[in-house]
């Protein structure tokens, strides 16, 4: 009976290192799987966070311009923004109630207006109101890097001789 009891707990012992790999074998699988589930919960389901800040940035400076262009300047005869750069392209300045002409009183509006809204928020931003890129009427900048990405918005005011371009830039 020894030669028997013998085999018998040798093939016992061969089995039981046989499970024991198979069971390790078996965690390394999962701990792999578990983390290629986790790899790809992170990559194939991530949202495109850039694609809607770039929309929010670009809808952004088409309202702001939009609303820029159409307040009314109670100390300069009521008149529109988009009026008094109209008024600063073709060289007919009007005289504002603060003694300030269309021009002076265009760019301190928007000044005070973007050191209330992009300033306080943190938001860099270029804000250029020109007929002739090299001489604009409006030069607003704080802190925009040529080289640094940024969401642009242009409109356009008719003037007689030409076309004046009202342009934000904000600076991701």
């Amino acid at each position: 009976t020894k030669p028997f009891g013998f085999l018998g707990a040798r093939k016992s012992r061969i089995s039981d290192k046989a499970q024991m790999e198979i069971i390790g074998l078996a965690i390394v699988v999962i701990i792999i799987l578990i983390g290629l589930a986790i790899a790809v919960r992170f990559t194939v389901f991530k949202k495109p966070e850039n694609t809607r800040a770039g929309f929010v940035n670009a809808e952004l400076a088409s309202n702001t311009i939009n609303a820029f262009l159409e307040t009314t300047a109670i100390d300069c005869q009521n008149a529109k923004m988009k009026d008094l750069i109209q008024d600063c392209a073709e060289g007919t300045e009007r005289v504002c109630g603060n003694g300030m002409g269309s021009c002076a009183f265009a760019r301190s509006a928007a000044d005070e207006i973007f050191a209330k809204t992009f300033r306080k928020w943190k938001t860099n931003y270029k804000f250029l109101v020109y007929a002739d890129p090299n001489q604009p009427f409006v030069n607003l900048e704080s802190g925009c890097a040529a080289s640094q990405e940024k969401v642009s918005e242009a409109f356009f005011v008719p003037v007689t001789a030409a076309t004046v371009s009202v342009k934000l830039d904000i600076c991701k």
